[in-house]
């Protein structure tokens, strides 16, 4: 159900969800995969991409999901070794309210199936 601007004004109707998003014509996925992809280039750090992308995966998973997919050799760094694991020791500075994963501690040793 999350597509971001893809929707068309019919969906938008039946869902009762305009003006939930901006006006205009529905942007294909290969349009907003572009302009996602121009918009990650922006991007300085490992880092600062992998929140972007981690961001857009909360705003529209099919974008997200199709960037990853067809754009596999670019973005690959950054939603898996060794940026996660910058993103995990920095958690704290990057977290957003947006739970996503399971989240373990130490305190979980030995009691794993109990979390979930």
């Amino acid at each position: 159900m999350n597509r971001g601007l893809s929707w068309t004004h019919e969906e938008r109707d039946k869902l009762k969800v305009r003006g939930l998003f901006p006006g205009g014509e529905p942007f294909s996925l290969e349009k907003r995969v572009n302009h996602a992809m121009d918009q990650l280039e922006k991007k300085v750090t490992p880092l600062d991409k992998y929140v972007y992308l981690h961001t857009l995966q909360d705003a529209d998973e099919s974008l997200f999901y199709s960037i990853l997919s067809t754009r596999t050799t670019e973005t690959m760094p950054y939603v898996y070794t060794p940026t996660v694991g910058e993103a995990c020791q920095k958690w704290g500075e990057i977290y957003r309210s947006t739970p996503r994963g399971l989240y373990l501690t130490m305190n979980d040793k030995g009691s794993i199936h109990e979390v979930s």
